[in-house]
C-alpha cells in the first residue's frame, strides 16, 4: 500500500509539473478570434497570458503587438512571429510558449457616423470663422448623409480648409477626428446662400462713366453664385469708372469697374535701373496703360527698345530684371 502511494504521488507531481509555467516560463494562449478598441492590439486581448509572477502578467497584458486594422475591418497575427519578432527581444531572459501557432483574427471594434451627426459643429464652425454680417449667411451641407467610421472610443473634433472669411457659394472644409495616434480627416461640401448688402447701379450707365452716390445706391442681392468681388461701400468707388456699360440693378465689382490709369499710353516717364545703392534714370515713353504696382512695356528713347517695368509713379517706372518672377 504505501509502494502505491508513493508512485500515485509521484506521477501527480510530475503530471501537473509538466502543464504549469515554470519559473521564467511564460504560457500563451492565443485566442482564435478578438476584438480591439483602439489603434493598438494589447497582447492581453490576443491570448491568455499564464505565469507564476501576477505582475509579470500584468505587465505583459499591455504590451502592444501591433496596430489594429482600421475601423470595422480586421487583420491576422501570427502567434510564432510575435514571440520571434516582438516578445523574446522585448524579454530575452523569459521563455514563451504557445498553446497553437494558429493565426489570430483581430477585429476593430467601430462606431459608424454620418456629417449630417455634426451638423451644429459645422455650422458652428463656419459662423464664428466668417465675417459676414449676421443672417447674411445660410449654409446647407451636400454630402450631409456621407458615412464613415471610427474607432469605438473617446474623440477630439476639430476643423480646417475654410479659405475664406466670406464663404460663398460651394466651397469644402475639413472635420479632422483624432483618436490616440490617429486623425481622420472628413471631407465636408458646403454650401453658403449669401445675401448681403452690395453697390448696385440705379441706372444703366455708360462705359467710361465715374461711379458714386449720384447713379449708384445699396441693396440685398443674393452674392451665392456671382463670381467677382462686389464693393459694399460707396466710397470704395471713388475715383473708379466702368470698363463696359452696366445695366440698372447690376451689382458693382472690381471686374465692371477700374481706376483711371496712373501712367496712360504715350506719357513720357523716367525708366530707373537701380543695382545696389546705385540708380540710373533715362528718358522713356509708355507703350501701355498702367496703375501703381502694375508692370508695362516702356520704350527707351534713346535706343528704342523695349523694357518691362513696373510703375512707381506717375512719372517714374522700374525696370524689371530677368530672375523677377511675373505674378
Amino acid at each position: 500500500m504505501r509502494r502505491f502511494f508513493v508512485i500515485f504521488s509521484a506521477l501527480f507531481f510530475f503530471g501537473t509539473s509538466a502543464v504549469a509555467p515554470r519559473a521564467q516560463e511564460i504560457l500563451l494562449e492565443f485566442h482564435d478570434s478578438t476584438t480591439v478598441k483602439g489603434t493598438q492590439i494589447p497582447l492581453g486581448r490576443a491570448a491568455h497570458i499564464k505565469a507564476e509572477n501576477p505582475e509579470k502578467i500584468q505587465t505583459l497584458e499591455k504590451i502592444s503587438i501591433g496596430e489594429s486594422a482600421p475601423p470595422g475591418y480586421a487583420r491576422y497575427l501570427n502567434p510564432g512571429e510575435i514571440v520571434r519578432l516582438k516578445l523574446s527581444k522585448l524579454y530575452p531572459t523569459l521563455t514563451f510558449r504557445l498553446s497553437h501557432t494558429r493565426r489570430v483574427n483581430i477585429a476593430t471594434d467601430f462606431q459608424e457616423k454620418v456629417i449630417g451627426d455634426f451638423e451644429q459643429e459645422i455650422a458652428g464652425f463656419i459662423q464664428e470663422s466668417s465675417e459676414w454680417d449676421p443672417g447674411d449667411m445660410a449654409v446647407e451641407i451636400r454630402n450631409a448623409r456621407h458615412n464613415f467610421r471610427l474607432y469605438n472610443k473617446p474623440y477630439t473634433l476639430s476643423f480646417s480648409g475654410l479659405r475664406s472669411p466670406f464663404p460663398r457659394g460651394p466651397f469644402r472644409l475639413q472635420m479632422l477626428f483624432v483618436q490616440g495616434e490617429k486623425t481622420f480627416r472628413i471631407g465636408v461640401s458646403c454650401m453658403a446662400h449669401v445675401t448681403t448688402k452690395v453697390i448696385t447701379a440705379k441706372q444703366t450707365i455708360g462705359r467710361g462713366e465715374r461711379l458714386g452716390p449720384h447713379n449708384c445706391s445699396v441693396a440685398r442681392k443674393n452674392i451665392s453664385q456671382y463670381r467677382y468681388t462686389p464693393y459694399s461701400d460707396i466710397r470704395a468707388l471713388e475715383n473708379r469708372t466702368t470698363v463696359r456699360t452696366i445695366v440698372q440693378g447690376s451689382i458693382i465689382s472690381d471686374k465692371n469697374t477700374e481706376k483711371p490709369p496712373l501712367v496712360c499710353k504715350g506719357d513720357l516717364v523716367s525708366i530707373i535701373m537701380r543695382r545696389g545703392p546705385v540708380a540710373v534714370a533715362v528718358d522713356g515713353r509708355a507703350r501701355e496703360n498702367g496703375s501703381a504696382g502694375d508692370r508695362i512695356w516702356v520704350e527707351n528713347i534713346s535706343s528704342r527698345k523695349l523694357v518691362r517695368g513696373k510703375i512707381i509713379n506717375a512719372s517714374e517706372v522700374a525696370i524689371i530684371r530677368n530672375r523677377e518672377k511675373e505674378t
